[in-house]
Formats: C-alpha cells, structure tokens, sequence
C-alpha cells in the first residue's frame, strides 16, 4: 500500500473512533488495511487523551467497546502489535501527551519508523 494511503486509512480510523462519524464497520474496514502497531497506538491514543473525568469519555468508551465486540479478530491483530519492538522505541522516545491534539502527527512518526 502506498504509503500516504495508509496514513491517510489510519487517520480516517482514528478520527473515526474519535468523533463517532463513522460506524464500526467502517473503521473495520480501515483497520485491515492499516498496520497493527498503528492501531494500538490509535487505541492507545484515545484511552489517554480521553479519562474517565473527561466529558467526551462516554461516548469514545462506548465507540471503543463495540469496535472490540464487534471485531474481535482487530483485537487480536492489536495485542499482536503492542510486541512490536516499535513499541518499546515509541515508549522510549515520547509521551503520548506529546500528540494530544495532533494524533496525525504520531501516526507520522509512526508509520515513518515501520517503514524504515
């Protein structure tokens, strides 16, 4: 896949996931064509920014649990990812309140690190 392709699916994900604009199944659709470690950090990225005192929580909580249930088989794709040695880099080398209001730039940086 072409690289800007495959941000551009993990962006539309993320952002999916994030303000509900588009269904689950959708973001299925996404998530098969965007890497794995890509997608944990999407999950993570939203678990972070959005705490339970948050007041959008509810509603990105609840996005969150029927993508899962939904999809059980992304579930296993993202625990597979968080192994990835990328990971252990990535935590290293940022906090994830670092991209809090730019998540594209993560995934950036990111997918940078996967292809190289």
């Amino acid at each position: 896949m072409d690289v800007r392709l495959h941000l551009e699916s993990a962006e539309r994900f993320l952002s999916g996931l994030e303000s509900g604009s588009i269904s689950s199944s959708d973001c299925f659709e996404l998530a098969e064509k965007v890497d794995g470690v890509l997608l944990f950090y999407s999950l993570r990225y939203l678990r972070a920014r959005y705490p339970q005192n948050h007041p959008d929580f509810k509603g990105i909580s609840s996005r969150l649990l029927d993508f899962s249930a939904t999809f059980p088989e992304m579930v296993s794709k993202i625990k597979e990812a968080e192994e990835d040695p990328i990971c252990e880099w990535f935590n290293d080398t940022y906090n994830m309140s670092d991209f809090y209001g730019n998540p594209e730039g993560m995934l950036s940086v990111l997918l940078e690190k996967i292809e190289s």
